[in-house]
């Protein structure tokens, strides 16, 4: 009767503790509950990771892939055991020039916002991204093989004399007429429900990127075109997209009312980036080293990207969700990788390949 008594008082203490459970987070995320959680967590798996296993996080096969490649390429190499380098073709050109890209990103953020041994983020207000942080990124990260030559198409719009100036590191602009843009089908069962979200504007009120479409035979769904900003418009948007960027991280360190978390604000950036699309190719991950530099500020795990292809034909509010769930899972797979080192005292052979290091 005792030891009955006593292991309904202890079961007791335990929920009731559990029921109390507060994380430990920056004063920047105390407001925001997600990011405050999610930090914690994070936190707690890096320093162990580091402590029992002498793991860089951001060097878990899962993790740091998940980050450029797609959803579907990266389980069928988790599969095949296939090495990062790879999963995308030319390789190893397109991996090796995303981690050239991601340590461009490392510099720029060091010498603009973020200096985690110090305290003062107030400096961050004098450090600002810039327009030449963007073309110095892309130098960084895309390469002629990779963008190719000019298709007929294009050669028949842009002058061939000017063409050179669409390389790595030059934006678009009023030289160019043309104006990219990806097609979708009725197969790919595209929600009507977009239409009237698809309004990213840019300060004058007009729409930056462009929807057209029509009605597939389900009733319920829509085919048809997505148009990025026109070339003429480009210098413009961009640099209203950097002061944006510029005027808002900032202000959650100033502790200035915001209704958006980092992570939703993550999102839109993203969002907001992908339909400007200053260059001519790689823009998409450009768009996630901008996340990453928002995740990096706030000591926040990345968002694994390579989940969330879908980014401009969902609504705003769908994309933020989303954003969180891919977040969530990812720190729920390194848990259990870290579940999987424990399980397997740490030796490379007996893990999970997902959850080994990238050497």
């Amino acid at each position: 009767m005792f030891k009955l008594k006593l292991l309904i008082i202890i079961l007791t203490l335990a929920i009731t503790t559990s029921a109390n459970i507060s994380f430990g987070c920056t004063k920047e995320l105390s407001q925001f509950p997600f990011e405050c959680e999610i930090q914690d967590r994070y936190k707690a798996l890096t320093d162990n990771f580091k402590k029992n296993w002498n793991v860089n996080i951001n060097d878990i096969y899962i993790y740091k892939t998940a980050r450029f490649i797609d959803q579907n390429s990266l389980a069928k190499a988790i599969k095949n055991k296939t090495a990062p380098e790879n999963i995308y073709k030319p390789a190893p050109t397109t991996w090796d020039y995303w981690i050239k890209g991601e340590k461009t990103s490392e510099e720029i953020l060091k010498d603009t916002y973020i200096n985690n041994s110090s305290e003062d983020k107030k400096a961050m207000v004098s450090c600002r991204l810039t327009l030449n942080h963007l073309k110095k990124l892309h130098l960084s990260t895309i390469t002629n093989e990779l963008i190719g030559p000019f298709t007929s198409l294009m050669s028949n719009i842009i002058p061939i004399e000017n063409t050179i100036l669409l390389g790595p590191g030059n934006i678009r602009h009023s030289t160019f007429n043309f104006r990219p843009f990806f097609t979708f089908s009725c197969s790919e069962k595209v929600s009507k429900k977009i239409i009237p979200y698809f309004d990213i504007k840019d300060k004058n009120g007009e729409l930056i990127a462009e929807l057209t479409y029509k009605k597939c035979a389900d009733g319920e769904s829509i085919e048809g075109s997505v148009y990025y900003s026109k070339s003429v418009k480009v210098p413009e948007r961009i640099n209203e997209f950097i002061e944006s960027f510029n005027n808002k991280i900032p202000s959650y360190f100033a502790k200035e009312c915001t209704n958006i978390s980092p992570y939703e604000f993550a999102a839109n950036i993203q969002r907001w980036y992908v339909s400007i699309h200053p260059f001519r190719e790689g823009n998409g991950r450009l768009s996630r080293f901008m996340q990453d530099m928002i995740s990096r500020v706030f000591n926040l795990p990345f968002v694994p990207a390579g989940y969330l292809q879908n980014d401009l034909l969902i609504s705003n509010s769908e994309y933020q969700a989303k954003t969180k769930e891919t977040v969530t899972m990812m720190i729920e797979k390194l848990e259990s990788c870290y579940n999987n080192y424990q399980k397997n005292n740490g030796d490379k052979k007996s893990i999970d390949f997902e959850c080994r290091i990238i050497e």
